[in-house]
């Protein structure tokens, strides 16, 4: 097509279309290690701690990842969790787990390097059995400039263009395996690995047999897994959003963790490590390990079956024919149920209810939306103490009506002092899981109940329960660049976020609030934010917040949100989030608002 520019007929650039995306194969789910080379199987990913004769080789933990992975996505991360990984597979939920448990199965083909291998003599023994010279550790100083995730990384890129694929498109897909020890390196750490890689630390003495064995394992994780790697005409896998991406990258890092668990995936003697499992073992294993682990389902909330909102809410709180829900909170169920709002502001006077107003919306946002649980954030830990006594109180009332095990959990640092807690704490049979990272329902049991899990309550894993209640932090925290971050985000991913008193938030807490909301718009979590005095300025800035990641670009609700919008009122951001709605509703009673004003006093005088 031609244009003019300053009187000139311009041709415009013609923008070659983008290839197709690839061709998914038949899986081949029996796979074994047997099938690959003597010197592939020869690399280990885990030595034994606790049994100095014991090891695993990074086939077998391979395997174990990517089987941990399929159950993962069957049975705990939420629906829409799962719609957000198969949007970029035109829905298709089969593609999204089969990419899901290819790139579990290959996240640690980077230990067959040598900066890896060396860290363990004895073990290394066995590739160099194979020929293949490895250096004492103390021999290779600089082994840290490639670590074995990003080694995974680039291994997985080279595996992709050499079958046919975009690379740029596949640097955003290897990203997801480069983080999964939790740690996002910057362009001048991923330069510096990269020219390692391409060196002497990827490919020693010009050995080629290092990444030989590396694109072993991920042309026959690909087969295993069913992911298409290789296709005879030019493809491109799909580009990543940042929701997308973390939406992967979480599930892979909790796929890891299960998987190195020693007490539910055990090491394999030494001794016999010629002798690989057979599908059937390998699949009794991968069953075995699942169960151990314990990881709870996705939260059943039942369907109102066309009860009023008055009846719900005396059923529900065990309410008394005597008590009348107020307007706000008659008004809120209905707009969960017909508008099924992304954001809802709640203003409302102090012990109006604006807490059983949040648990009805949530019970239809987990329902509607396919979520895992209900995140349920304060700004003290006496006051989240508090709400975790009637929070399990409703939880208790809603098992009534749908029996299911339930996790919940205490988040804060004093839980062990909470008493419910700990009740609840003493039902768990399971054990914390122990990452031992190598470089630098029984027939008497209740089924219908409230559990919290040790492994839930480990570090970096406070927000994985399906239900959780717990300080404010617990949120803000998913906006700070820190360790196994994506983890925090995996507990939220799938969740309705329910945060009181946002008024609270002083002007450090509010900056970390706007950005953890803008991250929870990116994944089109919805939200209820309650207040009883919110200043115009904040709800502003919340609401726009939220819509900036939830429409993925800078909005401006000022015009309809600033000054006096009405009390009691219900803001609202309709599915989707590319507008703002205000309801204001009756039944404040005469108590008058309060509104929170800065101090601009000069003197004492003023």
């Amino acid at each position: 097509m031609a244009r003019k520019v300053d009187g000139k007929v311009v041709e415009a650039p013609v923008v070659a279309a983008a290839p197709p995306p690839p061709e998914f194969p038949r899986a081949e789910p029996g796979l074994t290690a047997e099938g690959l080379s003597g010197l592939t199987r020869s690399f280990w990913a885990k030595s034994g701690k606790r049994n100095p004769t014991d090891w695993l080789s990074i086939p077998q933990h391979l395997m174990d990842a990517a089987d941990v992975a399929g159950r993962l996505f069957d049975s705990y991360l939420s629906e829409h969790h799962r719609a957000l990984m198969a949007s970029v597979w035109g829905g298709d939920q089969v593609k999204a787990r089969t990419s899901l448990v290819f790139l579990a199965g290959v996240h640690d083909v980077g230990k067959a390097s040598l900066p890896f291998c060396c860290q363990h003599g004895p073990l290394a023994d066995f590739v160099r059995a194979h020929g293949v010279r490895v250096p004492q550790r103390r021999d290779v100083p600089n082994r840290g400039k490639l670590p074995h995730g990003l080694a995974s990384r680039f291994a997985f890129v080279n595996a992709i263009v050499e079958g046919g694929g975009d690379p740029e498109c596949a640097e955003q897909w290897a990203a997801i395996i480069g983080v999964h020890h939790g740690r996002y390196p910057d362009g001048t750490q991923v330069g510096r690995a990269r020219r390692a890689y391409k060196g002497e630390l990827g490919r020693p003495q010009k050995e080629p047999r290092w990444e030989q064995s590396r694109q072993e394992l991920i042309e026959w994780m690909a087969r295993r897994s069913g992911f298409p790697l290789k296709s005879p005409a030019p493809t491109a896998l799909p580009e990543l959003s940042i929701a997308v991406a973390s939406a992967y990258a979480s599930a892979v890092v909790i796929a890891d963790w299960i998987a190195s668990n020693e007490d539910y995936f055990p090491l394999r003697p030494q001794a016999g490590r010629e002798r690989e499992l057979t599908a059937d073992e390998q699949w009794e294993r991968a069953e075995r390990g699942w169960e151990s682990a314990d990881m709870p389902r996705p939260m059943t909330v039942p369907a109102t079956a066309g009860g009023s909102p008055e009846s719900y809410y005396r059923h529900r709180f065990g309410w008394g024919s005597a008590i009348t829900p107020t307007d706000a909170q008659i008004a809120a169920v209905r707009l969960a149920e017909e508008a099924d709002p992304d954001l809802m502001i709640v203003e409302a006077p102090p012990g109006s209810g604006k807490t059983e107003l949040a648990f009805a919306v949530a019970e239809r946002m987990v329902r509607s939306r396919g979520l895992q649980g209900v995140f349920i954030g304060l700004p003290t830990q006496a006051t989240t103490n508090a709400m975790f006594e009637r929070a399990t109180k409703w939880l208790t009332n809603l098992l009534g009506d749908s029996p299911q095990r339930l996790g919940i959990h205490l988040a804060h640092g004093k839980n062990d002092l909470n008493d419910a807690f700990v009740a609840l704490l003493d039902r768990d049979r399971g054990y914390p899981v122990q990452v031992h990272d190598e470089e630098e329902g029984d027939s008497g049991e209740d089924y219908s109940s409230l559990r919290a899990s040790t492994w839930m309550a480990g570090r970096w894993r406070a927000t994985l329960s399906p239900v959780v209640i717990g300080t404010i932090d617990q949120v803000l925290l998913t906006a700070l660049k820190s360790r196994h971050v994506l983890v925090r985000h995996l507990g939220l991913m799938g969740k309705a976020v329910i945060l009181d008193e946002v008024h609270a938030a002083d002007t450090y807490m509010g900056t970390y609030l706007k950005a953890a909301l803008t991250w929870l718009g990116m994944y089109g979590i919805p939200v209820v934010l309650l207040s009883a005095t919110l200043p115009a300025e904040r709800r502003i800035e919340l609401a726009e917040a939220y819509r900036r990641g939830r429409c993925h670009r800078e909005v401006d609700d000022r015009a309809l949100l600033d000054g006096d919008i009405g009390y009691p009122v219900l803001t609202t951001v309709p599915r989707g989030g590319q507008e703002v709605d205000i309801h204001v509703v009756g039944g404040g009673g005469p108590e008058a608002r309060r509104t929170i004003l800065p101090l601009a006093a000069q003197s004492p005088q003023d």
